[in-house]
């Protein structure tokens, strides 16, 4: 999930300082994966995977043009000039319509939309190498999450009583959900369990009581929301958090910046 977020921060900082149409570009077709998420009503792990596949579809396909950063899976290999806007075109488009094939026609006409809004510029090889480009990122992302273990087919749940393991919940007491999400391939990780956490205390131990009484006594309006809040929210909701935290960063930095700026101007000597 973080991953995600930040994939979207940089993707938005990285095409925001490749200029104003590749910005645009990927913000349209940003709104386009929100729209094709709240379509198909995915749970949010699934929403959380899609979104990043795009983001890294996207990322790549502008960083392989731009060749800035650590790429996250494809290698810069962008031909001569080739267009970024038509590179985030063209991946995003890839992904989505691989993702979401019943909406291919909603990505049609986005598309066109696309093309019309950066179809002005005289050099068209441009554009043809860039949508190119950004469909061979795109398939490079898919093929590789392919095998990410999303669809594997666990053995069924077998809940055994014992207190501090799942067990089914009323009304429907189903069987848990996404469990494939534990073994995954993991996005930034070298495998699922890098960083475990130390194991909880035992539920009978003096440690887990207090626990129990400091969440009871703290837990605020804020504190006992945020667990639904991530359990409930999808990708979009995190897409959509993320990107005026990055637009606030960029003008924090510029502020910091022309205060500092101020002050080297106070700090000279009179003359």
């Amino acid at each position: 999930m973080k991953r995600l977020m930040l994939a979207a921060a940089m993707l938005a900082a990285f095409v925001q300082s490749s200029g104003v149409a590749s910005a645009d570009v990927a913000t349209d077709w940003n709104r386009a994966m929100i729209g094709a998420l709240e379509t198909s009503h995915l749970p949010p792990p699934p929403s959380m995977r899609v979104g990043a596949i795009v983001q890294a579809s996207v990322f790549d396909a502008v960083n392989g043009i731009e060749r800035r950063y650590t790429p996250i899976h494809v290698q810069p290999a962008a031909p001569p000039g080739a267009s970024r806007a038509a590179a985030v075109v063209g991946a995003a488009y890839e992904a989505l319509v691989s993702l979401f094939p019943t909406q291919k026609a909603s990505f049609d006409l986005q598309l066109q939309a696309t093309l019309a809004q950066i179809g002005d510029n005289p050099n068209d090889q441009s554009v043809t190498r860039g949508l190119a480009w950004g469909k061979s990122v795109a398939d490079q992302i898919l093929a590789w999450r392919a095998t990410d273990g999303f669809t594997a087919v666990l053995s069924p749940y077998v809940p055994v009583g014992v207190p501090g393991r799942w067990a089914p919940t009323p009304p429907l007491f189903g069987p848990p959900l996404f469990r494939q999400f534990a073994t995954m391939t993991p996005w930034a990780l070298i495998s699922p369990g890098q960083f475990l956490p130390l194991p909880p205390p035992a539920l009978t131990s003096a440690r887990a009581r207090m626990v129990e009484r400091s969440l009871v006594m703290t837990c605020s309006t804020v504190t006992c929301q945020m667990p639904s809040f991530w359990r409930i929210s999808t990708a979009l909701v995190r897409v959509r958090i993320s990107a005026p935290r990055s637009a606030a960063s960029r003008a924090f930095s510029a502020t910091r910046r022309a205060s500092s700026t101020k002050q080297s101007e106070y700090s000279k000597p009179l003359t």
